[in-house]
């Protein structure tokens, strides 16, 4: 069962814990007092969350929106972080997931007067292409930017289209590329007037993408090879809670938390350096690395989990280098941002493993819903037709093989029960059938497979 509301990253509680970037609060410790008009901001990360903090999404999702904007500002400047023999560059891809409601259409909206007040607007780039051509066309005359898909869902189908037959492929392979692709050629008629102009790439594209969408809207259209392949686990996968908040009409930003956001991102953006210095906390990394691999090893499926592993272990510098830019205008990691990423690195894993059971594919998410739905009814386990009706947005065919593949694994077992009329066949999951027989013992065990039964009706 794929666990709910899973506790998400706050930077600004984080903030508050650490003795040394305790920041002046006024009812709660993981609100920024205001500040004045003109004053800079202690870090722009916080900051910004605490002036979009206006609509009903969760304030990590404007945490992780700034998170984004101050890596595109590094990324457009060319800033790289040592990683061996295969430096890193500030590519960072985040989607946050999230039921309905949140207002994640509007998240952008928001930082669009910050950008304008430092001159950046241009940060954010269009993606609405229409054909593969053109997409590389943009990323050759625009190679660095921000990307925001308010739907991950409708970018992902579009890219598993046939006018798109590479694309996919190819953004995936541009991730922390320092080199120029290699240029789009036509073939050639002989005639130099009449041949279509080649794309040429003066420069390594570098690609920030933020995307929203909802879990049922996502996981349909991840196809079968998309962890394999790498275009997945490149993402920061953020699972957004769910805190119940009710804003009938929201706020207005405040405009003086505006003009002290403005200075903080003119500072980040006049940044000299280009190389981030991790020697503050190289040994702490080592030592994350070791426990983390560990982890992700432990998990049931090492194979699936591995592609996660060899790109969560370079997001954590990213976050690292993002929160040290975000608090000090410099790129000397600092061992309170180190300690940030960690923090935040621990919850991207949340994420990751609660999804790994599901193969990271549309069907072993649907399955592992169906899975959820029969351990949510425990020791009185759950009739076939309540199955059937709260799953009949599903196809029959797919309905069936789900079932089947829960029973002959022996996660689930069904059971009939005697009535006055036709016997009622019931969802047992397997951690509740010893409570569910000593609850009604009158039940058996059913002799019929569950297809057999599902076939009769």
């Amino acid at each position: 069962m794929i666990a709910q509301d899973t506790p998400a990253f706050n930077f600004s509680t984080c903030i508050a814990r650490l003795a040394h970037a305790a920041i002046p609060t006024s009812s709660s410790p993981a609100l920024v007092a205001v500040k004045p008009l003109g004053a800079e901001t202690n870090n722009f990360i916080s900051g910004y969350a605490d002036y979009a903090d206006v609509i009903e999404a969760p304030k990590v999702a404007h945490e992780i929106v700034a998170e984004q904007i101050v890596a595109a500002v590094l990324n457009k400047k060319g800033v790289v972080i040592p990683f061996g023999g295969a430096p890193l560059t500030l590519d960072t891809w985040q989607v946050l997931l999230s039921g309905s409601g949140f207002g994640r259409s509007t998240l952008i909206r928001l930082v669009r007067p910050i950008l304008h007040g430092v001159g950046l607007l241009d940060l954010i780039q269009p993606s609405n292409w229409g054909s593969e051509i053109a997409a590389m066309q943009g990323f050759s005359k625009n190679p660095s930017g921000l990307l925001v898909w308010g739907e991950m869902s409708e970018q992902m189908r579009k890219l598993n289209q046939p006018n798109f037959p590479t694309l996919k492929q190819w953004i995936t392979d541009r991730y922390d590329d320092p080199c120029p692709p290699h240029p789009v050629t036509y073939r050639s008629t002989g005639k130099p007037k009449k041949d279509t102009p080649s794309i040429q790439f003066d420069q390594a594209p570098r690609i920030n993408i933020l995307a929203t969408s909802s879990e049922d809207w996502f996981f349909p259209n991840v196809m079968q090879g998309d962890s394999t392949g790498g275009w997945i686990p490149r993402w920061m996968l953020n699972r957004l809670p769910r805190d119940g908040r009710c804003i009938p009409i929201p706020k207005n930003p405040d405009p003086d938390m505006a003009a002290a956001l403005i200075k903080s991102l003119e500072k980040i953006n006049a940044i000299k350096a280009n190389e981030v210095d991790l020697s503050e906390v190289a040994e702490e990394y080592k030592q994350w690395y070791r426990r983390a691999k560990a982890r992700f090893e432990e998990q049931p499926n090492p194979s699936l989990s591995a592609p996660y592993f060899n790109r969560h272990r370079g997001h954590i510098l990213k976050l690292a280098a993002i929160y040290t830019a975000a608090s000090s205008c410099a790129l000397k990691v600092t061992p309170q941002a180190w300690n940030m990423a960690v923090e935040r690195a621990s919850q991207l894993e949340e994420t990751i493993f609660a999804f790994l059971p599901t193969g990271m594919n549309s069907g072993g998410y649907e399955r592992t819903k169906m899975m959820g739905r029969i351990q949510d009814a425990g020791d009185d386990g759950i009739t076939l037709t309540a199955f059937t009706r709260a799953f009949q947005h599903t196809e029959y065919w797919q309905r069936e093989n789900h079932l089947s593949t829960l029973s002959d694994s022996g996660q689930v077992q069904l059971f009939a029960r005697k009535t006055t009329g036709r016997p009622s066949n019931v969802l047992v999951a397997e951690d509740s059938i010893s409570d569910y027989m000593k609850k009604h013992p009158r039940d058996s065990r059913a002799v019929e497979g569950i297809k057999t039964i599902l076939r009769r009706g």
